[in-house]
């Protein structure tokens, strides 16, 4: 095996077990507040908690697609929550993962209808408090996880 391709071994073996393992919970952004909506799970509560860019996924959606979830009938997906933070009259953006049922990815109507349920809770559970009312929120969520397959080709590059 020639050097360059050993070191590429090293490097994708490297960058993928940094990430395998670990569960989707450890790296989700936002928590269900029951009627209240969703809040966006952060580390610094103070007033202004929500005027910074917050980053639990660090490699978009391959962050999330080898962490396992609760049930086998859940997948780990990124999430991107992007938001107007109206005091600030700026907008963030926060990253990280969310469990999404299988129910859900099958049927395009339902997936439609579970990110306008996190954009609209989003903006309920911050409606009340005037420091933080944000606006604008649009969610992303991303359960294709194009690292992994380009992964899997460069390793039977590799054995060719």
């Amino acid at each position: 095996m020639s050097t360059k391709s050993l070191i590429f071994l090293i490097f994708l073996l490297v960058n993928v077990s940094y990430e395998l393992g670990g569960y989707c919970s450890d790296k989700k952004i936002v928590e269900n507040e029951g009627i209240d909506g969703y809040s966006l799970v952060v580390e610094d509560i103070s007033d202004y908690f929500l005027q910074t860019d917050y980053r639990k996924a660090f490699y978009n959606s391959a962050s999330c697609a080898t962490l396992t979830t609760d049930d086998d009938t859940s997948l780990c997906c990124y999430m991107k929550v992007r938001y107007k933070l109206d005091k600030a009259k700026s907008h963030y953006t926060s990253r990280g993962c969310v469990e999404v049922s299988q129910n859900s990815l099958a049927n395009s109507d339902s997936f439609g209808d579970m990110r306008r349920s996190y954009e609209d809770g989003i903006k309920n559970h911050y409606a009340d408090d005037p420091a933080s009312t944000v606006s604008d929120v649009d969610v992303d969520i991303d359960c294709n996880s194009n690292f992994i397959k380009f992964t899997a080709l460069a390793f039977l590059v590799l054995l060719l």
